[in-house]
């Protein structure tokens, strides 16, 4: 049990301090985490979500679940698991802090056609594509006239 416990947050624990990860996937598996912790059933589990969910809180930042929507590999799965409107929001509130109101509309604008797949954002090729490339990084310069970039 002691395994089955640990190691999803070794691997969490590596992304997060790792130098190379991308946010999308840190993201990704720290909610991994708190889901398969919230599922164990032991005598000091609440302890150990309380401790889990304390230091993602601590570690979360907007820009994470926001790079999440944004990634490829996870656009079907951020869609069906009750992300999108939190993430919605995030980014409506973050972009409203760095940029004016009508670009922040844009924006939004953006990212519902991005996470959609309409407008310059229907091509089946690019988004089949990241299969291929496993690198978000470089499968987004496949839109070059892109404002989510």
């Amino acid at each position: 049990m002691l395994i089955k416990i640990m190691e999803p947050m070794v691997i969490a624990l590596k992304l997060f301090e790792s130098d190379s990860s991308i946010l999308s996937s840190v993201y990704s598996h720290f909610k991994n985490l708190i889901d398969q912790i919230n599922q164990i059933e032991c005598d000091f589990s609440n302890k150990l979500q309380e401790l889990i969910i304390r230091r993602w809180e601590y570690a979360y930042h907007p820009i994470m679940i926001i790079s999440y929507m944004l990634d490829p590999q996870f656009l079907e799965k951020s869609k069906n698991n009750g992300i999108e409107a939190d993430g919605y929001t995030e980014f409506t509130t973050f972009a409203s802090e760095k940029f004016d109101h009508e670009e922040s509309v844009e924006l939004f604008a953006e990212l519902v056609n991005f996470r959609n797949k309409k407008s310059s954002y229907n091509n089946e090729i690019i988004w089949k594509s990241i299969n291929f490339l496993n690198n978000p990084s470089i499968w987004w310069q496949s839109w070059p006239n892109s404002k989510l970039q």
